[in-house]
């Protein structure tokens, strides 16, 4: 996954060893049968999206198992991806270097985490119509605006397409509540640096814009401090701009390299997991569970300050039954777990990834069991 990703200082052994040997150690070869095989058991809707309520109950065991290969090939290249930064960066030592970067994105998330729910300028109600044209009108700017502080950084600057209505509609209804606003992500751009040098750079340049007053940081998830379970790291911002908000992401080439081959595993776990931020599913303490219900809130804890961010939205009751009949049949649910940020503090926040009922590879979270 990602044809520079190196694989040294990452033991290779149990199960990850079998996915490789099926492809004689060909890393390439081994991410292009783990796609082949996640679209191959779980169907699509017919504008290529993974579609969960079309799984049937009796494929869900072959569905677990591709996504449990594909992810252990993930964790391992993107294991070996971060690896490469926090010993080597041209050659030289760089562990100083990460541990000032996480440092600093620690102080980021402390910096600009808001009290209420992200959103737009728009009023209660707005349409998708109303929040596209919001992104006509000033989208191009936001964009442009974080185009020279990029590329002043060192870094390549990428710009993703416009979210299509369809795509915008279902996320609001799916985790808004109907809320067209607080879909943040319409315009988006990623800048790809080099060294961790680079980005740090592109870090300060960003708080420095900020501070003149040439853009807003409304919000900053840190993913470098707090990877997802696969390894996947980045560092997205909120930005905004004349009441419309985008999305910036910062990240170092080799996991983005290895992200094109691995976002199949993602976006399938996506739709899959009922785990997702934000989102938990939990069981009666006695654990006689006769439902499964969500928990409408995250809490988290950064460099000693307690924030809680609350959703009272609830997401669409097809998929919700869907995702949750999914973690049932498994017998299994992910509570939340505590984990420590490399820079020393630590969060309570639901895991954004699913475990569908195996132990040994899939993070080892704290699960708690359904009754039957």
């Amino acid at each position: 996954m990602g044809a520079g990703a190196s694989v040294d200082h990452v033991t290779i052994d149990g199960e990850l060893k079998k996915v490789l040997s099926a492809s004689d150690g060909n890393i390439a070869k081994a991410a292009d049968k783990a796609n082949d095989d996640i679209k191959r058991v779980v169907p699509q809707t017919a504008s290529g999206r993974f579609d969960l309520a079309s799984i049937k109950e009796s494929d869900s065991d072959s569905v677990r198992e591709v996504l449990e290969r594909a992810r252990l090939l993930a964790e391992h290249v993107y294991a070996a991806s971060w690896g490469y930064y926090k010993n080597t960066v041209d050659g030289g030592p760089a562990s100083r270097g990460v541990e000032e970067l996480l440092a600093e994105t620690c102080r980021l998330t402390d910096d600009f985490t808001p009290d209420t729910p992200l959103r737009c300028d728009l009023p209660e109600g707005a349409s998708v119509a109303a929040l596209l044209d919001l992104a006509v009108r000033h989208g191009e700017a936001l964009i442009k605006s974080m185009e020279g502080l990029v590329q002043d950084a060192g870094g390549a600057y990428d710009v993703g397409p416009r979210k299509k209505e369809g795509r915008i509609k279902q996320k609001a209804e799916d985790e808004y509540n109907d809320d067209v606003a607080r879909v943040v992500d319409v315009e988006r751009a990623t800048g790809v640096f080099d060294s961790v040098n680079d980005l740090s750079m592109a870090v300060s340049l960003l708080r420095a814009a900020s501070r003149r007053g040439d853009l807003t940081i409304r919000r900053c998830k840190d993913h470098f401090g707090h990877p997802f379970d696969t390894g996947y790291r980045d560092l997205q911002f909120n930005i905004e701009l004349e009441g419309f908000v985008g999305e910036l992401q910062f990240n170092l080439r080799r996991i983005v390299e290895v992200k094109a081959k691995a976002h199949s595993v993602y976006e399938a776990e996506r739709v899959l997991t009922p785990a997702r931020e934000g989102m938990r599913c939990s069981v009666p303490s006695t654990g006689q569970a006769s439902r499964v219900s969500r928990s409408c809130g995250s809490r988290s804890t950064v460099a000693g300050r307690l924030t809680t961010h609350s959703d009272p939205s609830p997401c669409s009751r097809r998929r919700w039954r869907e995702r949750c009949r999914l973690a049932a049949s498994s017998r299994t649910c992910i509570s939340g777990s505590r984990a420590t940020c490399a820079c020393g503090s630590a969060s309570t926040r639901s895991p954004p990834w699913p475990s569908f009922g195996t132990t040994s590879s899939w993070g080892q979270r704290s699960r708690r069991r359904f009754a039957a």
